[in-house]
């Protein structure tokens, strides 16, 4: 799919990607019922959507933005597992992220 804008720097760039997006995802979650403010429940309806699309345009329900990921997590479904540190099967913390 076309981004709709620049990555984020950081650990965004450097193989997390989404990090940020699921902290703010939460985030707005919790604000819209502790506030009551509309615009915290568009931000939450507005995301997931657009998580929605990006499951669709990729037909099997996956959604995460690590470089890889699919390999990853397809090698791992198979049962191969390969993990050092903060590293499973070459991705940086896919769990995590």
């Amino acid at each position: 799919m076309k981004p709709k804008a620049e990555k984020y720097g950081g650990w965004e760039a450097q193989g997390i990607a989404g990090h940020t997006l699921g902290h703010y995802l939460s985030a707005c979650s919790r604000m819209y019922p502790d506030t009551g403010d509309g615009k915290f429940l568009d931000r939450v309806n507005y995301i997931v959507e657009q998580l929605a699309e990006c499951q669709q345009a990729n037909s099997n329900g996956y959604v995460a933005a690590i470089p890889n990921g699919k390999k990853i997590f397809d090698e791992i479904a198979q049962g191969e597992v390969r993990s050092r540190d903060f590293d499973l099967n070459g991705g940086w913390v896919p769990w995590y992220t």
